[in-house]
C-alpha cells in the first residue's frame, strides 16, 4: 500500500520542485496535470489522517522555502490525498481544490573546463532547509511565522525576534546587519513613518528611523537575512 499527496499551488513553484525533490525520501512528481509528493514517512501510517498531519510538517518548511527562494506568490496546499493499495486500486481522499497561476522561473546551467555540465535549480536550497526544520524549533518557529505572514511590519518583526532568539551573529550587537535590523524596528514602530501600519501608535520611547524603510525593502533585507541564517545552519550540518 502507497500513500500520495496531490498538491495545488503555483505550478511553476511545482515544477521547480519537481526538480529537485526526487529522491524516495521525498519526491514530487507530475502526473498528467497533477503534482504528488511522496514521502518514506508516509510508509507507516494506517489513515488519511495520519498522513494529512506528516505532509502538513513537509509543507510548512517547503511553503517558507518557496517564498525565501522562488519568490512564491501562493502556498502549496494539500489537494487530496491517494491511497494506492496492493491490487493498484486508488482510493481518494480528498481536500479541496485552488486555482493555478502561471510564472516563469529558470535554472542555472554551468559548464565546466572538463566539458561536464552542472545544473542549479531556484528551489535547490529547499531540500536542506526542509531537514534543517525537522530537528531545529527555532527554524520550524520562523518558517511558521513567514507562512502566517510575511507582508506586514507585525509579521517581519516575530522573524526578527526569532532571529535575536536564536543569537544570530549578524544582526546582534556589533553585527554587520545590526543598524539595518535597528532602522527596520523604528521603521515598524514608527507611526508617523509607517502610519496605520506601524506596531504602535504612538511615538514615546520610539524614536524615529533616520533612513526608513519601505515593506517592500523590509521584506528584501529578511529574506537576505533568512538565507543567510539557513545557510550558517546548513554549513554546520557538512
Amino acid at each position: 500500500m502507497e500513500w500520495v499527496v496531490q498538491l495545488s499551488g503555483d505550478s511553476s513553484d511545482l515544477e521547480e520542485l519537481s526538480k529537485v525533490f526526487t529522491t524516495p525520501e521525498l519526491c514530487i512528481s507530475q502526473d498528467k496535470d497533477n503534482f504528488l509528493l511522496k514521502s518514506e514517512e508516509f510508509r507507516s501510517c494506517s489513515s488519511p489522517d495520519e498522513v494529512r498531519k506528516i505532509s502538513a510538517d513537509i509543507l510548512t518548511s517547503m511553503n517558507a522555502g518557496i517564498l525565501l527562494s522562488l519568490d512564491a506568490r501562493k502556498k502549496l496546499e494539500n489537494d487530496g490525498i491517494l491511497q494506492i493499495d496492493d491490487a493498484g486500486h486508488r482510493h481518494y481522499f480528498l481536500e479541496g481544490s485552488a486555482s493555478v497561476h502561471m510564472r516563469c522561473s529558470a535554472s542555472l546551467s554551468i559548464l565546466h573546463a572538463d566539458g561536464t555540465e552542472e545544473v542549479f535549480h531556484p528551489a535547490d536550497p529547499v531540500q536542506a532547509w526542509i531537514k534543517i526544520a525537522a530537528t531545529d524549533a527555532k527554524v520550524t518557529k520562523a518558517f511558521s511565522f513567514i507562512n502566517n505572514d510575511f507582508n506586514s511590519w507585525y509579521g517581519l518583526y516575530k522573524v526578527l525576534e526569532v532571529l535575536e532568539e536564536d543569537h544570530f551573529g549578524p544582526v546582534m550587537r556589533g553585527g554587520k546587519y545590526k543598524k539595518m535590523a535597528d532602522e527596520f524596528t523604528k521603521t515598524a514602530n514608527s507611526f508617523t513613518t509607517t502610519g496605520i501600519d506601524a506596531r504602535h501608535a504612538t511615538e514615546r520611547a520610539h524614536p524615529i528611523p533616520t533612513k526608513p524603510m519601505t515593506l517592500s525593502e523590509a521584506k528584501s533585507f529578511f529574506k537576505m537575512l533568512l538565507q543567510e541564517w539557513l545557510r550558517e545552519k546548513e554549513s554546520r550540518l557538512l
